[in-house]
């Protein structure tokens, strides 16, 4: 007679979060290679700044730094709406969800509308020097990635509001929450390069 072991997963959770779900370590991933991407574009920015001897280039206006500024402050604030609908979906409070998720969305919203708004004041685009290509990519790629985030962020609030919120949808808050942290946090250092650094060259 042929015996089988059987492993008892019984005890083990119906669902799991973070570092617990491969879903996580992908999300990681991503961040891995998309910060290679950003790091990439820092330090080509950098390097162009080392082989030209005005910066930004003459006829390129000095970045504004208000209305970024106030769009840093807007995407870090959000970062908490983004963490406590994190922690309502380990729970399963629904309604927490798509408090929190609102909340976030309008503030990532607000501050692509700044965004945008600081770049009609642009006298560069993408196609003037090294200087507009370099900052033009930057901003696009990471813009992209925002949209990206704000569009997963309304599918799950539209989950939740027609009762459709489901376990997998509460893995997907959690995968989105990490992927916020992200585009936040690589958002400092560009913010830092493409306006806070050339008024620190001017300075000195």
């Amino acid at each position: 007679m042929n015996s089988r072991k059987v492993l008892d997963v019984s005890r083990l959770p119906a669902i799991a979060f973070m570092h617990k779900t491969p879903l996580f370590w992908a999300a990681c991933g991503v961040a891995i290679i998309e910060g290679t991407m950003f790091g990439l574009l820092i330090a080509s920015y950098f390097y162009a700044r080392l082989n030209m001897d005005v910066w930004p280039p003459p006829g390129t206006q000095f970045p504004h730094t208000l209305l970024p500024t106030i769009e840093l402050v807007l995407l870090i604030v959000s970062c908490l709406p983004a963490y406590w609908a994190s922690e309502a979906a380990k729970k399963n409070e629904v309604g927490k969800v798509g408090f929190h998720m609102i909340v976030n969305g309008v503030l990532a919203i607000a501050a692509m509308v700044l965004r945008v708004v600081e770049w009609s004041r642009f006298n560069f685009d993408w196609r003037t020097d090294i200087h507009g290509s370099v900052v033009w990519t930057m901003l696009g790629l990471h813009t992209f990635d925002v949209g990206a985030a704000i569009l997963v962020t309304i599918v799950i609030v539209i989950y939740v509001y027609t009762g459709r919120f489901t376990d997998t949808h509460r893995k997907g808050v959690d995968f989105d929450s990490v992927g916020w942290y992200f585009l936040v946090g690589i958002w400092i250092p560009m913010y830092v390069t493409i306006y806070i650094a050339p008024h620190l060259v001017k300075a000195s």
